[in-house]
Order: structure tokens, then C-alpha cells, then sequence
């Protein structure tokens, strides 16, 4: 299953959504790091919520910042209680949030 690949994992990079990876790396409280070109559609209502609970960077300069910081373990870890109440619970789905 893709939990058992993830759990050895402590950062996860996507550059497409939705996807059954991001469903799981959100479930397991990873740290994740969403590349997000113009053509993405993220929810405008949502977007905060996401953005509080998963880094976005539209550029190679901003992943290039994170990756740093993920290096010397300074990286916030932005998992969130709340967000997984909120979009990851049995009566909501994380299309929600996405579109």
C-alpha cells in the first residue's frame, strides 16, 4: 500500500492533485510540498486551509528555498488538527478542498 512506501518518507513532493498520494501523505500527517503551475485548480474557498496544512511554491526558487530548509531539519512541520477534522474525516472527502 502506498502508506506502507510513505512511512519511510519524511517529505513529499507533488506536482499534480488530486491523487490517492496526497490523500495518504495528508492522512499521515507528512510534511508535503505542493508545486502548483498556473493550470492547477485549487478551491479559492479552501486554498487557506490548504495552504495552512501543506506548503505551496509556483516556482523552482521557492521549492529550492524549502528543500534547504528541509535539509538543516528547520522545516515547519504544517500538519494540523484541525485541517484533518475538517477534509479528512468519514463525511468529507479531499475533493473538497481541491475542487
Amino acid at each position: 500500500s502506498i502508506e506502507r512506501i510513505l512511512k519511510n518518507y519524511h517529505l513529499l513532493i507533488l506536482d499534480m492533485v488530486p491523487s490517492q498520494v496526497l490523500s495518504a501523505a495528508l492522512s499521515m500527517g507528512m510534511n508535503i510540498i505542493l508545486f502548483k503551475q498556473p493550470a492547477h485548480f485549487i478551491n479559492k474557498k479552501t486554498y487557506g486551509d490548504l495552504a495552512n496544512r501543506v506548503y505551496i511554491v509556483s516556482n523552482f526558487d521557492e521549492l529550492d528555498h524549502l528543500l534547504k530548509l528541509f535539509s538543516e531539519k528547520v522545516l515547519e512541520n504544517k500538519s494540523s488538527v484541525e485541517f484533518d477534522k475538517k477534509y479528512l474525516s468519514w463525511n468529507s472527502e479531499l475533493l473538497d478542498i481541491l475542487g
